[in-house]
């Protein structure tokens, strides 16, 4: 007999092998991180209302203040995550423009963050181009970014971004990752 029967000669129930629902990742990555990411990170400060983040290089470094508007050459950060962008537009898209100039050094010639109804990272490894990242603040945030599945800490001089990664650029910036 190659066959397994009960002795009372019932069929035994399968096990049910649906799927359990996805959880929803920000919810359970918002558990484990309290942080209050509400307003524009700018240096040690926060920017809220209708107020941006300045960025504006200063002696070969960055200084960043909260102001109606940037001047130009500045960096406008008016988004540091997706938490600052509604439901039309979701995501918080950084853009860098990048000048001429022998890669990886390439002088950052203008820079801005606004929310976007849709943002993929695209990283041109390029001088004299624009590059796009999507800010972020979790992991779960760049889920569906494309090749950029990372979210990690990147330094500009003095500023710092989180944004979506690809492996690479994780690996080879050697920065936090969340």
């Amino acid at each position: 007999m190659t066959g397994a029967v009960s002795p009372d000669m019932t069929v035994v129930a399968t096990p049910d092998m649906t799927m359990a629902p996805k959880p929803d990742m920000k919810k359970l990555v918002d558990l484990f991180d309290p942080t209050d990411y509400g307003g524009i990170t700018c240096g040690s400060t926060s920017c809220s209302g209708a107020n941006v983040c300045c960025t504006v290089q200063v002696d070969g470094g960055f200084s960043q203040m909260c102001m109606s508007s940037c001047s130009d050459g500045g960096i406008t950060q008016s988004c540091d995550g997706p938490e600052d962008c509604g439901s039309g537009v979701p995501f918080c898209c950084g853009a860098l423009k990048l000048g001429a100039g022998n890669f990886p050094n390439c002088p950052l010639v203008s820079a801005t963050s606004a929310c976007a109804a849709a943002c993929n990272t695209d990283i041109q490894f390029a001088c004299a181009v624009t590059d796009k990242v999507r800010l972020c603040h979790h992991e779960a945030e760049c889920a569906d970014d494309g090749n950029s599945p990372n979210c990690c800490e990147l330094s500009m001089g003095g500023a710092k971004i989180r944004a979506c990664v690809s492996d690479l650029i994780k690996g080879a910036a050697g920065a936090p990752c969340f």
